[in-house]
């Protein structure tokens, strides 16, 4: 069915994103940030849908050869941070003012989309095959099962054991996982 096969590609292609989240849930100094980091998440999901729909129809083979462009934002992030923890501000990126909420959105998103690549891989032929009348079902599995994965990784950070090891290490990680994403993002577009 539509719901298992969707459901299916969804955990497939988003295991790392259990350990992502677990990430950007541990670097965050204030509850309500976690919304946020929610919100980049649904909505780096859901172009990632919207994008295989595009480009299995064939309306938008363009946007599948440029999405490395995306890759610029988590190494913007990466280098950010970095220079955070050079310069001793550990808050380098996720700052509470306006400005830093929306940047917290849009650095999940980026993230995510970035690090889409093996779900573009998998959604494209699914959806090409699925076909268009179907997309509604895949499109509402997706966004429950993202559901499923921020509360599996908000429980996750509740274990002492996770939490500590995420909130030590993550101000480490945390720029590394940016550099390594937008750098590998923008290195397969351009091969």
């Amino acid at each position: 069915s539509v719901i298992s096969v969707s459901a299916g590609a969804f955990i497939s292609t988003n295991l790392d994103d259990i350990c992502l989240l677990i990430l950007f849930f541990s670097m965050l100094k204030e509850k309500r940030q976690t919304w946020f980091v929610i919100a980049g998440e649904y909505l780096g999901i859901a172009t990632l849908c919207i994008l295989s729909l595009l480009i299995s129809k064939g309306a938008a083979l363009i946007l599948g050869k440029y999405i490395w462009i995306v890759g610029f934002v988590p190494l913007g992030f990466g280098i950010k941070s970095l220079i955070g923890l050079i310069r001793k501000k550990e808050d380098a990126v996720f700052t509470m003012s306006a400005e830093g909420t929306w940047m917290l959105i849009f650095a999940e998103w980026a993230v995510t989309v970035s690090n889409g690549g093996d779900n573009l891989s998998i959604y494209i032929p699914l959806l090409g095959n699925l076909g268009l009348g179907t997309f509604h079902i895949f499109f509402i599995v997706m966004m429950a099962m993202t559901t499923l994965w921020w509360i599996l990784a908000l429980t996750l950070r509740g274990i002492p054991a996770v939490s500590d090891v995420f909130s030590k290490a993550g101000k480490y990680i945390l720029p590394v996982v940016f550099l390594l994403v937008g750098a590998a993002t923008i290195i397969k577009g351009l091969a």
